[in-house]
């Protein structure tokens, strides 16, 4: 089994946010609750970002304060075993509000302390391949 690192987590929840916001660029939230494929897709990537949340060091949680650690880890748990109870107000505000200053902060992180790797995701993007393993 291969060993996943803390920059590959921190391109995961940045890969994942980026989704989020093409799933819902150009709806409005009755749009969105009306619409299961985008639904879908912003809940399988909520997924993402606070699984590789809870993949990340303590050292890390303490250089993003701003990030809500708990509420994501607990949110990630929410649509996992409690999916039958999901209020989709508070997805779409997670998706739309509370999703674009995490990925901010994650790529803020990249870059600072992984270079190399923030460099390599940049050129991925640019190249048009968002999908493309690093």
């Amino acid at each position: 089994m291969s060993q996943r690192t803390a920059d590959l987590y921190l391109v995961d929840v940045i890969d994942a946010a980026d989704a989020i916001a093409r799933s819902v660029r150009g709806l409005s939230s009755d749009e969105f609750v009306d619409q299961p494929e985008k639904r879908d897709s912003v809940l399988w990537n909520l997924m993402i970002v606070g699984e590789a949340m809870t993949r990340l060091s303590a050292e890390l949680e303490q250089e993003m304060p701003e990030v809500p650690w708990e509420q994501i880890r607990g949110f990630r748990n929410r649509i996992v075993h409690g999916y039958f109870a999901l209020e989709w107000p508070i997805v779409w505000h997670i998706a739309t509000v509370e999703i674009p200053p995490l990925r901010e902060s994650a790529e803020a992180l990249l870059a600072r302390n992984h270079p190399e790797t923030h460099r390599r995701w940049k050129e991925r993007i640019i190249a048009g391949k968002p999908d493309e393993a690093l």
